[in-house]
This record gives C-alpha cells, sequence and structure tokens, in this order.
C-alpha cells in the first residue's frame, strides 16, 4: 500500500515552530560536552515517525501470522534470558 499526504503550505510553519520545541541533549563524541539538537530533522521525517509509532502499537494489538511467529520466539529468548541471569536460591 502507498500512501501520499499533501499538508498545506499555509500550516507548515506551524509544523516547523512545534518542531523547533522537540529537543534532544546528546554527547559530542568530540568533545565530550553536552550539545542540543533537533529530534526531527523536517515535518516530514516527524510525520513518518508518527505514522511508524501507530503502526507499531496496532501491529502488536493485531500481530499477523509471521509477525505473531516472530513474537512468540522472541518471548520465548526472553524467558531463556530470564531463567539465566535469575539467582537460584540453595538451601544449606
Amino acid at each position: 500500500m502507498q500512501i501520499l499526504y499533501e499538508i498545506d503550505d499555509r500550516i507548515v510553519p506551524s509544523i516547523q515552530q512545534f518542531l523547533l520545541t522537540q529537543l534532544q541533549q546528546v554527547t559530542d563524541p568530540d568533545t565530550g560536552g553536552q550539545v542540543v539538537r533537533p529530534i526531527f530533522s523536517s515535518p516530514a521525517e516527524w510525520i513518518n515517525k508518527q505514522v511508524a509509532v501507530l503502526l507499531r502499537q496496532i501491529v502488536q494489538q493485531y500481530p499477523p501470522d509471521y509477525i505473531r511467529a516472530k513474537l512468540a520466539q522472541a518471548h520465548a529468548l526472553e524467558q531463556e534470558i530470564h531463567g539465566m541471569v535469575t539467582p537460584q536460591h540453595k538451601q544449606g
């Protein structure tokens, strides 16, 4: 499925203004100092991320069979790891 979004150019400045408030603090790898950077590079990136979050939530709630099998494998692996790292209490 392919979906094309068209957003009225008159509201793009509002989205851009909103995105100016969406910042993250990161460590500069060269200086080790803390810097503030935008989370999203463009309105299109922000929209794509929001749609991806929504789709991920839907697929987790209603997974198709091929994803359901992978989720079962992931759950089994989590349980195995949990068993490996859980301390065993021994008496005596």
